[in-house]
């Protein structure tokens, strides 16, 4: 048993292979598990998930490198945190709801640690290739960011979708939590970002490799020549 912690909501109507899902998380960690209501016009096989990581993030990140981010296992203070049988039993999830509901929909998958809070939205597949691309950038990034604002950062979300339909900025920004992109570029677009005070709450761009304020964001995604 590794010393990760596992809470997890899914769809109590709709939803396929979840007694087969449990059994195999029963043998790697301590979990809970319980089913959600939600309204009757959902797609099925909807799923929330968080990873309670008992430790701070530049700790786990500094095991997560030294360990090749292969997530077999990441070992620091005496603790161990293995993912890959987490992964595994998500991607067979995956394929058992496939048929019947279009495959798993990882609405929200956070991962909390002591000190802050990564959550990543619309994750349904390619779990280890786009977590390692996301602890890989967050590696770099998070260090910038802090020097930068001269804050800690306290969360990061993504992939962030825009849109320009709602008058305040701050909601023209919000986490995919439906995407369907499931390659690496998508995860590597926009991130929002929010410091210690909880102001400012930035967003990434890794077109322009900088932080922005919201609204100037916002007026350089409106702008039809910019690639944003």
């Amino acid at each position: 048993m590794n010393d990760l912690f596992i809470s997890i909501e899914y769809n109590n109507r709709e939803f396929d292979g979840i007694e087969d899902f449990k059994s195999s998380l029963s043998e790697n960690y301590h979990h809970q598990i319980r089913p959600k209501w939600i309204p009757a016009c959902s797609e099925g096989a909807e799923f929330w998930i968080t990873v309670f990581v008992n430790t701070g993030i530049a700790d786990f990140i500094k095991g997560a490198i030294a360990g090749g981010l292969v997530w077999d296992l990441i070992k620091f203070g005496g603790k161990k945190y293995v993912f890959t049988p987490l992964y595994k039993a998500l991607e067979k999830l995956n394929k058992d709801n496939s048929k019947n509901w279009g495959g798993l929909k990882v609405l929200k998958y956070k991962l909390q640690f002591d000190d802050c809070v990564i959550q990543i939205g619309g994750v349904n597949k390619n779990f280890t290739s786009i977590f390692s691309t996301v602890f890989n950038e967050i590696a770099k990034r998070k260090p910038e960011f802090e020097n930068e604002i001269g804050q800690e950062v306290i969360k990061i979300e993504l992939p962030i979708e825009f849109m320009e339909h709602f008058e305040n900025v701050n909601e023209q920004f919000s986490l995919d939590i439906y995407n369907e992109d499931y390659s690496i570029k998508a995860f590597k677009n926009l991130w929002r970002v929010t410091f210690s005070t909880e102001f400012p709450i930035m967003i990434y761009s890794f077109t322009e490799k900088k932080l922005f304020e919201p609204k100037e964001m916002s007026d350089k995604l409106k702008t039809p020549t910019n690639n944003v």
